[in-house]
């Protein structure tokens, strides 16, 4: 079998690697290993004793050396199916060799996602350089494959550290982009396992010092504090949270998000754009919201306004989306977080996906030559109604995208899809005032634009 043209990295989420100190396992993958740990006091060894300067090295003799195979529990906040399942199912079905075209990335996930990004950069451009080597295909890239705050660690290379470059897609597995009510209850609850009175474990302490656990707080209003609307986890004073680390925290996603808007201005970024694919756990009771209670415990409730959206059981389902115009692109399953990696119908799907980048459909065409689309836009809209765009194509398509972009607004788009009604394809979408520009593009076809106006009392920024 001829091997797949592309490198494939896999990452693993919070706790997801086997973490060594002077030589010795500190977090392993045997459950003994775990309880041996808990018995011993030993997950006190994890703490990180002052902050995380964002150093690449704490000089605390920890690294971590391999992925967790098997099942690791983390009482109260996380819990993972292990990662010999999804590994073995990569090799065996696509073509695929470890360490030639598949590696492994095991990171210390205490620390600062930054740390573990720019190690994620050194290793890819090594690795890369390797593999364009050794296959002969100058034009190869990366697909990383993520689980949970891996994604992270993934977006941040791909959006600021030009990672976008050199990869081709990302896949993330219930990647907690806006956060996780776990973290809030982690931090401000603590982490205590206890049965019949007895503590069985206690990482309270060494958890609270992980700038990574901070790094997955919600970066939307979650916490009602009796004082009217939901409000973000800093702008409220909560047990056991310093509120300097959790804005520091959300620095680390608006440099995401700022980044994200700047390379959406370079040609080169648009041209060859990362192809980013979530996989979502639906359906499972996830904690959406927060409640302080007059105690000063914080209550983790399963509503948010009074609506359960659910998610895989650690990620409410609006987390496991990177970008409010990838929806559609989302894969869902009705499975949990710990297993999201492992399950049957995820596997197929990531075989079905990383397959598809070495087919050029392109040559299944009726006609390689570029379709035409012909748009039909008008030139004033109220702010008050739907914005109704259509369009009509001399070649069939599934659907096209129409993207609008505000005057002023460079760094920022809004997408939708147009589906086919009657030989027509139309959106409805509603914009505030401004004047705008309109592109609509499908697979193979020319591009066609327009620009038209947007009236009404209403003013701001497009959402992202």
């Amino acid at each position: 079998m001829t091997k797949h043209p592309d490198l494939v990295i896999f990452l693993p989420g919070i706790t997801g690697s086997v973490l060594m100190k002077d030589g010795d396992v500190i977090w392993g993958n045997s459950a003994r290993s775990l309880w041996d740990m808990v018995a011993n006091d030993s997950l006190d060894l994890l703490e990180i004793t002052g902050s995380d300067n964002g150093d690449d090295d704490l000089g605390d003799g920890i690294e971590a050396t391999a992925l967790i195979s098997n099942i690791k529990v983390v009482p109260g906040l996380w819990k993972i199916g292990g990662y010999s399942i999804v590994s073995h199912s990569l090799l065996a079905n696509l073509a695929l060799e470890k360490n030639v075209n598949y590696f492994e990335f095991p990171y210390d996930w205490r620390r600062d996602n930054r740390v573990s990004a720019r190690k994620l950069a050194r290793f890819c451009q090594e690795k890369l350089s390797d593999w364009r080597q050794k296959s002969g295909n100058e034009k190869a890239k990366i697909t990383l494959i993520a689980h949970s705050m891996g994604g992270l660690v993934s977006r941040y290379f791909i959006e600021c550290l030009e990672g976008w470059r050199e990869t081709r897609m990302l896949i993330s597995l219930g990647t907690p982009y806006r956060g996780s009510l776990n973290a809030v209850d982690g931090i401000c609850n603590g982490l205590k396992k206890s049965v019949g009175g007895i503590t069985l474990a206690d990482g309270s302490r060494a958890f609270r010092s992980f700038q990574s656990l901070y790094q997955l707080l919600p970066i939307y209003p979650v916490v009602n504090d009796g004082g009217g609307p939901l409000k973000r986890v800093y702008e409220v004073q909560l047990p056991n949270m310093d509120l300097q680390r959790a804005i520091e925290a959300r620095k680390f996603h608006d440099e995401i998000l700022d980044a994200y808007a700047a390379n959406l201005r370079d040609t080169d970024y648009a041209r060859q754009q990362v192809r980013i694919v979530p996989v979502v756990g639906i359906d499972q009771p996830t904690f959406q919201s927060a409640r302080l209670q007059s105690d000063g415990r914080v209550e983790l409730l399963h509503d948010y306004e009074g609506r359960d959206m659910r998610g895989d059981g650690t990620v409410p389902r609006v987390s496991a989306i990177h970008d409010d115009n990838a929806s559609a692109a989302g894969v869902y399953f009705a499975n949990t977080h710990a297993v999201l990696p492992n399950a049957e119908t995820a596997l197929t799907h990531l075989k079905g996906i990383i397959q598809g980048t070495t087919i050029d459909l392109g040559k299944f065409r009726v006609s390689n030559d570029p379709g035409n689309i012909s748009i039909d836009v008008g030139d004033v809209y109220d702010a008050d109604g739907p914005i109704v765009i259509s369009a009509t194509l001399n070649a069939y398509r599934q659907n096209l995208t129409a993207t609008f972009v505000r005057e002023g607004d460079l760094g920022e788009s809004k997408k939708a899809l147009m589906y086919p009604r009657g030989g027509t394809y139309s959106c409805s979408v509603s914009l505030v005032s401004g004047h705008y520009t309109v592109s609509v593009s499908g697979d193979g076809l020319h591009t066609a634009g327009d620009v038209f106006v947007v009236v009404g009392a209403v003013e701001g920024r497009l959402s992202r």
